[in-house]
């Protein structure tokens, strides 16, 4: 499997990858990126 480092998840800091095309995170509109994780915590508020 091909991995990719990305970033760093704006909220929580963990390592966000790119693996095999996939993105292991959302890139925002404002352009800052969040781990899925953090993303499903969101949308549970």
């Amino acid at each position: 499997m091909e991995k990719e480092y990305i970033g760093k998840c704006d909220l929580c800091g963990d390592k966000i990858y790119c693996r095999s095309g996939f993105l292991d995170g959302i890139i925002q509109s404002n352009h800052k990126l969040i781990c899925f994780s953090c993303q499903e915590e969101k949308i549970d508020d």
